[in-house]
């Protein structure tokens, strides 16, 4: 069989080339001498050249054509483009041509190229028509299947019988690369034996919503760097502004720009690494590629399909029963956005010391701020706690639609907080009173209301629009203060930056909390 040649198609995402590699090296763990080749768009195409198990890499122009048909004048150009490329399908015969891409363009090359065998995905894993063009169509099953594992069920079927798992470092190293990265990580400023910690913060502008806050990054490269870590914050095409956002006040930490670098030197800059913590993102996936364990910042996607696939890597979420979900934006996504600093920081040293790591769930809970998007910063009390760990601030727009777990919100006419409710998260709506209605509706789920005793009195000096008691209708830092304090989380330093922080202390006393 050492004589069979083969096609792969899967064009994008880094991701999703990276889960591709698995069944290759099934492949040719089952037929070494067999030859393969590999369609994949030009973004992506740097991944796989020089790869050791592939023959040649066919680059579908994907760039060059699209800008082509955006201007009419060069739609000639775009037309020669396309007959290259098609020209340069149809050379090879093919044995079997696999669609791991599954989508109308990936199909379309399946439909093209010349090979005895097509197989592809069938439905509903195969999008836009895809499934046509195969005539062999694989069901992949029901239920969460990873991305690698559907690449595994076709050359389970071009195979006959179930291919040999191997292990999951599937990007070579290449010794020029390694020896870049070595000379970039030499350079970081603080010196030691310290542990390389990386920080991924990107992700595409398409999937923007997957990011953890660069916030959220800043606050966990200081920690980080004070426990003697090194810290390394690794960025991609375009990533710039959030690299000097994460970088802020950050001067112990090295940059690896990998625009700048190139990919296979980046990569091999993840490859030297201790730990990385990324989103659900190109960075993530090619750290487990080259055997890199990373903490896993996931939100809306599904990491039984998406997630990483080294056993020693660890998975985070803030927990919201909407999640996993299918939605391509997401106006609040608080199960990324809710994930605490010091989960992450636990599961970084976790995996340092070879120890087990807790899922988000069992962190300590976090306090989540849903805060109206009209909102001034500039007059609102909660503003000087936005960059603190143990609170998440969530930006809430009219559509959105939050899907909480169970949460205490402070409410007016409600029962009393109590210090028997100290086993839940809090959720507090920042807004002006004309907009609370509407915030309100949008959350759904176990939201169990509570109110502030009624003899606790404000600080601030403005009247109440929604009570007579000119002392009633606390100001958001007050409420927040004052609810931690009652479910036994008091912590002064909330309000450090709080003009009637005395006078406010000093009516909490009087009332007994």
């Amino acid at each position: 069989m050492g004589s069979n040649r083969y096609l792969f198609i899967r064009l994008s995402a880094l991701g999703d080339v990276i889960f591709a590699l698995e069944a290759l090296a099934a492949l040719k763990r089952a037929e070494p001498g067999s030859r393969v080749d590999w369609l994949v768009e030009d973004r992506a195409a740097a991944l796989l050249e020089g790869h050791p198990l592939i023959d040649r890499v066919l680059i579908y122009p994907r760039r060059k054509i699209a800008r082509s048909l955006a201007r009419p004048w060069l739609w000639p150009s775009a037309v020669r483009s396309i007959l290259v490329h098609g020209r340069a399908l149809r050379r090879e015969r093919y044995t079997a041509a696999l669609d791991l891409h599954g989508n109308l363009k990936s199909g379309l090359h399946l439909l093209f190229c010349r090979a005895a065998r097509k197989l592809g995905f069938d439905k509903p894993h195969a999008r836009e028509g895809s499934q046509r063009m195969a005539t062999e169509r694989v069901r992949v099953g029901d239920g969460s299947v990873h991305r690698a594992e559907q690449g595994m069920r076709l050359v389970a079927q071009l195979l006959g019988s179930e291919p040999e798992r191997g292990n999951f470092v599937l990007l070579p190293r290449r010794g020029d690369e390694a020896a870049r990265a070595r000379d970039l990580l030499a350079r970081h400023p603080v010196t030691g034996t310290g542990a390389f910690v990386g920080l991924a913060p990107g992700a595409s502008d398409f999937a923007a919503f997957k990011r953890w806050p660069a916030a959220s990054f800043r606050n966990l490269a200081a920690s980080l760097a004070q426990q003697g870590l090194r810290v390394v914050l690794c960025t991609g095409p375009g990533e710039q502004a959030l690299a000097n956002e994460v970088s802020a006040e950050n001067p112990d930490l090295l940059w690896v720009d990998g625009e700048e670098s190139g990919l296979a030197c980046y990569i091999e800059v993840l490859r030297q690494l201790d730990v990385v913590v990324a989103a659900d993102s190109g960075p993530l996936h090619m750290a487990q590629a080259v055997g890199t364990p990373a903490v896993a910042l996931f939100g809306p996607k599904d990491p039984a399909v998406y997630g990483p696939r080294l056993p020693q890597s660890v998975v985070l979420r803030y927990p919201v029963p909407c999640a996993p979900c299918g939605r391509r934006s997401c106006a609040a996504p608080i199960c990324v956005l809710g994930i605490p600093v010091e989960a992450v920081m636990a599961a970084v040293h976790a995996i340092l010391n070879g120890a087990s790591a807790t899922t988000a769930s069992e962190q300590t809970q976090r306090t989540l701020v849903l805060r109206h998007y009209k909102e001034r910063k500039s007059k609102c009390s909660l503003q000087p706690l936005v960059d603190r760990s143990d609170i998440a601030f969530v930006e809430w727009e009219p559509e959105a639609s939050l899907e909480l777990g169970p949460h205490l919100l402070l409410e007016l006419d409600a029962p009393e907080l109590s210090r028997e409710d100290a086993g839940l998260p809090l959720l507090l709506l920042d807004s002006t009173w004309r907009y609370l209605a509407p915030m309100r509706a949008s959350v759904t789920g176990p939201i169990i209301p509570r109110a502030l005793p009624k003899s606790l009195q404000t600080a601030y000096p403005r009247k109440s629009k929604l009570n007579n008691d000119p002392g009633a209708g606390l100001a958001s830092i007050e409420a927040l203060y004052a609810a931690l304090r009652i479910l036994g989380r008091r912590d002064d330093s909330l309000l450090s930056d709080y003009h009637w922080r005395e006078e406010f202390l000093g009516y909490c006393d009087e009332a007994g909390i």
